[in-house]
Formats: structure tokens, sequence, C-alpha cells
């Protein structure tokens, strides 16, 4: 490639045994430039020709469609997924290319694990979001949409970084908790005297091939490890859903809501 034979011609002069042969440090300069610039025109070209098909179809793909990330405000958001004991005041759509990548990667290696062998698919969870028109999701990996709240200081770091894994250990372990309860979901929210509005994530979560434990019991210690396990599913009615490894989540949506008691 021309990147390529630049590099070489200027390491060439570089090692020039004649000094009047070699390269003032502008000269240097100026080549490296060139080629970070080509490479990176190459790069974004790259994206645009074979990336654009890895994201959701239904993706906002205006014009900063490939910037590091972007949050839609959506129009009409739900009046009944988090129940009749919520306002939501406003919904977006978080579209993150580098967490959908590592989503998406996950996804395709957990397809790959468990193919010769589908786990049974989890009937723990209610129809909540089937009025609601959230995207299609593969079952056969356990792939659901699942409630994790969190403060309002955190959104911003959640939507750049992706959800962390809490170093508080819960019920089972140090893990990402969600739910498919909002009520559930919200005992958990610190509330500021200066807001009325509070946010909640709904994530895709794959749950894979899921530990099942049973009542409410402290199990950190059973949870070292759970492999071949993908995820536990706790609880005998709050159920918790607990995922280990953080690609295991997109954090695609976040819900702001005011609950009643606050007027």
């Amino acid at each position: 490639s021309s990147s390529h034979s630049l590099i070489i011609d200027l390491l060439s002069k570089c090692c020039s045994e004649d000094p009047l042969d070699r390269p003032s440090a502008s000269q240097a300069f100026s080549v490296v430039s060139l080629v970070c610039d080509q490479q990176k025109a190459l790069l974004l070209h790259s994206i645009k020709q074979s990336s654009i098909s890895d994201y959701p179809s239904y993706w906002n793909k205006g014009n900063h469609f490939h910037s590091f990330f972007d949050r839609i405000l959506l129009p009409d958001p739900s009046k009944h997924i988090l129940g009749a004991s919520f306002e939501v005041c406003k919904m977006e759509r978080l579209q993150n290319s580098n967490l959908w990548h590592l989503y998406s990667s996950r996804r395709k290696i957990m397809k790959s694990q468990l193919l010769k062998s589908p786990p049974p698919q989890i009937s723990l969870l209610s129809s909540i979001f089937s009025d609601f028109d959230l995207p299609s999701l593969d079952s056969s990996l356990n792939e659901c949409y699942l409630f994790h709240s969190t403060f309002i200081e955190s959104v911003d770091s959640i939507c750049i970084n992706g959800f962390r894994k809490s170093l508080k250990k819960g019920n089972y372990g140090s893990g990402i908790y969600f739910s498919q309860s909002s009520t559930y979901c919200s005992s958990f929210q610190k509330r500021s005297s200066s807001s009325t509005c509070f946010p909640m994530f709904v994530s895709r979560v794959l749950l894979g091939s899921p530990k099942r434990y049973f009542g409410t019991s402290r199990h950190s210690k059973d949870i070292s490890s759970i492999s071949p396990n993908h995820s536990v599913v706790g609880g005998s009615k709050n159920y918790d859903f607990v995922v280990y490894d953080e690609s295991q989540t997109y954090p695609e949506y976040i819900l702001w809501y005011k609950p009643q008691d606050i007027q």
C-alpha cells in the first residue's frame, strides 16, 4: 500500500549514513501525519461500507450515525411500561457503536456455544413489554429486556462505557443485577431532593443458560464461577437476573420516570 511504502522510505532515509539524506523532524512529521490521515480515511470508509449492516435497522442513521454514540429522544414514550405507579417523563434510545459491537460479538459466541445444546427457554419473564414496540430478541439465547435502576449521576457513564460489575457483592456475588419488575428496581433508586424524574434502563440482556437459585439467601460463595452457565436467576418473587460478563448487556433505552408520590 502507499502508506506502507511511505513508512519504509522514511525509515530508510532516517538510517542513511549520509546526514544530508536524513529527513528533518518536520519532514518526518509530515510523512507520519499523511500516513495517519490515509489510514483514518480507510478506516472510516471500511466502517461505512461493511459495518453499517451490523447495527440495528431501527437506529437513527443521520449525520451523527458514525459518531461514537448518540442518545435519540423518542417521540412517544410508553405510558404503561412502568405500571400505574409511575409517570414516564421521557424515553431515549442509546446508539453506542462500541458497546453494540461488543454485545453482538458476545451474542455470536454464545450462539456457537449453545448450538448443540440449546438452553430451556426461561418462562419467568412477564409480558410487560408485549404491547410496547421493542425490537425482536433471540429466544434461543434467552435474550430479553430487563430493568436496571441507577443514580442520575451514573447515566452518562453507563451510556459511554456500559454497565460495570458492582464491587459490592449482592445475594449472588459481584455481577450486574436486573429485574423484570420496575417497582422492585425503583426501590433501589436514590432520590435527590432537587430532582423529580429518575432514570431506569431497559437493557438487552443475554441470559443464555442460567443457573437457578431459589429463595433469598446469599449465595456469593457459590458463584465465584458459574461456568458452564452464563447467568444466574435467583429469588422466589422479585427475581434477580445477574450476569457477570459486561458484554452480555446492552443498555438500549433510558426511561426517565416520575413516581406518583412526587408532585
